[in-house]
């Protein structure tokens, strides 16, 4: 019983939803690849269960933001909206 339950809680553990292996198009600059995994982890953090929001942290780059770089802004905009409406979309909660 002990062997099933180590199984299964390593079953559950290596499980990931779609969203959570979402990355920026490939051929991307890495101030847009940098800017859409944090405006994603940051969806994660604002709109999915306990359980994610463990895994990820609402990361914006001060650096990138008050530097002017408009790639990592526009990344991190487009993923955080895209994650946003992917997330909502998969839990069934609709706050629009």
């Amino acid at each position: 019983m002990k062997i099933i339950s180590i199984l299964a809680l390593l079953f559950l553990i290596s499980c990931k939803p779609m969203f959570m292996d979402m990355e920026a198009p490939e051929g991307s600059s890495p101030e847009y690849a940098q800017g859409y995994k944090d405006g994603c982890a940051s969806a994660m953090d604002t709109y999915s269960n306990d359980y994610y929001r463990v895994m990820n942290d609402f990361t914006q780059d001060p650096n990138m933001v008050s530097g002017g770089n408009t790639e990592y802004k526009r990344a991190w905009n487009d993923a955080y909206t895209y994650c946003f409406f992917h997330i909502t979309d998969w839990a069934g909660y609709r706050p629009y």
